[in-house]
């Protein structure tokens, strides 16, 4: 028979210890711990890389403020048109400008723009629902309401009369001159 002897072993050799459970879900907490952390800091740093895109001088590129620029642009040359000719039996005109105005209230209410420029254009907005005073329908709500049919109410086609002869009567003073440099001001700020 075999001699069984513990075998002596070195006392300064390395002994391998096996971790306990206690010190694995340590680690393992330790580690999700590091994970929570990590996608904490690249939520935040994508938060601020996004804050400073939206107030970044490259705003005047985004899509938003060109779509924006452009419908401005065209509202005016309706606006222009209206002061140097009578346009009240004009179709085609009432069709762009209705379709021009409907861009400019979709811009106003369903995208993002600067603050300032969204004052200035809630102005306007206020001002085509406004004129004519003491009327029971506006032109804003005329120019919405327009489908390009061919017919144009009498009291639409009044309106665009009464801006052109006020405005060929006062140029300077003129409801057109006033909402001209109202636009101006969105396109120069």
């Amino acid at each position: 028979m075999k001699d069984i002897r513990p075998v002596q072993r070195d006392p300064y050799e390395k002994i391998k210890v096996y971790e306990t459970e206690k010190e694995k879900s340590k680690e393992k907490f330790e580690n999700s711990n590091k994970k929570k952390l990590n996608f904490l800091l690249a939520f935040f740093v994508s938060t601020i890389q996004k804050m400073a895109r939206l107030f970044s001088k490259e705003d005047s590129k985004r899509p938003a403020d060109k779509l924006m620029t452009n419908a401005i642009i065209e509202l005016k040359n309706h606006l222009k048109k209206i002061q140097e000719e009578d346009v009240s039996s004009n179709l085609e005109f009432f069709q762009n400008f209705s379709k021009e105005w409907k861009k400019i209230l979709r811009i106003y209410h369903l995208t993002r723009i600067d603050e300032f420029k969204k004052s200035l254009l809630k102005t306007l907005v206020n001002e085509f629902q406004k004129y004519p005073p003491n009327k029971d329908f506006s032109l804003s709500y005329y120019l919405k309401s327009y489908q390009g049919k061919g017919f144009i109410s009498h009291s639409f086609k009044e309106m665009t009369r009464e801006l052109h002869t006020n405005h060929q009567k006062n140029p300077i003073n003129s409801t057109l001159k006033k909402w001209d440099s109202l636009l101006n001001k969105i396109l120069a700020s």
